[in-house]
């Protein structure tokens, strides 16, 4: 595939852009441009999963720009897999169905190490595991110095490294938590669509198990959109680094210092910057549209277009914010963030997706096939408009 088809994804996510960005659907109530997209923005990727939601669509796979990926980091307890509700209708971990993507949680044990249930060393890799429905592991090994072995539940994670790479923009998701039929969720969920530099040296071909490729986290930069905590109820946020003169790991987060490093004072309100206003008792039962405003000089993260959090991004400690990044979705079990695994409603389970939405301006490191940026020539977003 050319590097610009590389660089979009497959030419159903651009068909999605169209509808999901300019064109009819025929759902009239959606709006053509969400109401938060700003004004001079102009569609340049989407995925719809398969059309308007709960629109009936059978089962089908993702579209490749979506990559399973398996790892094991923070103490979680999730083996991520592979399986897609098209080929494995009672095990899925990956859907696209009915105009929505869907993460879920099994509590289905998976066996990704050796068949005596023993881990693989990193340095084993590329190695076939015992069950072969495990998703793929590219060398990463977790930092609390764990690598690949048995899970008791399996899960969904994606990404789109190599596939949808992009630097600046406005991007919106919109998104249902798990457990979103019951009044209170259960600890050991930890949902998240967020982003990581593609510089990491961890990732799908072709800088897979390289020795001394890429860079290791933090140093790629990680910005992370949407990220809940069942535990807690709390909706929050990360833009996470390393600091250049310290080498440390470095924060601007609505969590808990100690939970994803000290925290720049630049965050914290301090030198002009800006607190990062995390949600307790968040309305997990609702849809909600996150976005993240993204340019050279600033950060800016909202839910349901009310600006919850910003930071600014020019000096050198930053540098790495100001790189390409891609995309991940993911539904964790346990950990850091998701808390002890109590978990017993596996029906509720499951993180939904509507829709994932890039919209540019200018010159940026996204084209479409066709090379226009603006999804076929669409007219950018002009602020609020509905049908």
């Amino acid at each position: 595939m050319s590097p610009a088809g590389r660089r979009l994804g497959a030419g159903a996510a651009a068909i999605g852009c169209l509808l999901a960005c300019g064109a009819a659907s025929a759902d009239e109530a959606r709006p053509r441009h969400s109401p938060f997209v700003p004004e001079g923005y102009a569609c340049a990727w989407a995925d719809e999963f398969g059309g308007v939601r709960d629109g009936g669509q059978p089962a089908s796979a993702l579209d490749p720009v979506w990559t399973p990926e398996l790892l094991h980091v923070n103490g979680e307890i999730q083996g991520y897999t592979r399986r897609q509700c098209d080929s494995h209708p009672d095990s899925y971990n990956l859907c696209q169905r009915s105009g929505m993507m869907e993460l879920r949680l099994r509590k289905l044990p998976i066996n990704c190490g050796k068949a005596d249930g023993s881990a693989f060393a990193v340095s084993e890799l590329p190695a076939e595991p015992a069950d072969p429905d495990c998703a793929e592991d590219w060398g990463s090994r977790g930092r609390d110095g764990s690598a690949l072995r048995s899970y008791p539940v399996t899960s969904g994670r994606v990404i789109t490294k190599h596939d949808l790479t992009f630097r600046y923009g406005y991007l919106e998701l919109r998104a249902l938590l798990p457990q979103h039929d019951l009044p209170v969720p259960e600890s050991g969920l930890w949902p998240a669509v967020w982003m990581l530099g593609d510089r990491i040296r961890e990732g799908p071909c072709p800088d897979c198990y390289a020795e001394g490729t890429g860079v290791p986290w933090p140093a790629c930069g990680e910005i992370d959109v949407m990220e809940y905590s069942s535990p807690q109820s709390h909706m929050g946020y990360n833009v996470i680094f390393r600091d250049e003169r310290s080498g440390r790991v470095d924060a601007c987060s609505s969590w808990p210092e100690d939970v994803n490093g000290p925290g720049n004072p630049h965050c914290r309100g301090e030198d002009g910057g800006h607190v990062f206003m995390g949600q307790d008792s968040f309305a997990h039962q609702q849809w909600h549209t996150y976005g993240l405003l993204w340019t050279a000089t600033e950060l800016r993260f909202y839910i349901d277009g009310k600006q919850r959090a910003s930071f600014e991004i020019t000096d050198d400690d930053a540098e790495e914010l100001r790189q390409p990044h891609f995309l991940i979705a993911n539904l964790a079990a346990g950990g850091t963030l998701g808390g002890a695994f109590e978990v017993t409603e596996f029906a509720e389970a499951a993180l939904f997706l509507d829709y994932v939405r890039l919209y540019q301006q200018g010159d940026s490191l996204l084209r479409t096939p066709n090379g226009s940026g603006d999804c076929g020539g669409i007219a950018a977003a002009k602020g609020p408009e509905r049908r």
